[in-house]
C-alpha cells in the first residue's frame, strides 16, 4: 500500500470506529442496559478487530501518520 493510500484507508477506518462509538452513545441513552451491554460488547470487539487487524498494521509501515500517541 503507498502511503497516499494508506492515509484515505486508515482516516476512513478511524471514522468507522467514530461511528461506532456514536452508535454506542445514541443507544445507551435510547435502549434497555441489557440490550446496550450487548451491543456495547459486539461494537468493542469491531473496533478491536478494525484497530488490531487493519488499522495497527498501516501505523506500523507508515508511523508519521499514527495520531500522537497511539504508537
Amino acid at each position: 500500500m503507498d502511503k497516499t493510500t494508506a492515509r484515505q484507508v486508515s482516516a476512513l477506518l478511524e471514522a468507522a470506529i467514530a461511528k461506532l462509538s456514536e452508535a454506542l452513545d445514541v443507544a445507551e441513552r435510547s435502549v434497555p442496559p441489557q440490550e446496550y451491554e450487548s451491543l456495547k460488547r459486539g461494537a468493542g470487539v469491531a473496533i478491536g478487530r478494525i484497530s488490531h487487524e487493519l488499522i495497527d498494521p498501516i501505523y506500523e509501515q507508515f508511523p508519521d501518520l499514527a495520531p500522537p500517541g497511539v504508537l
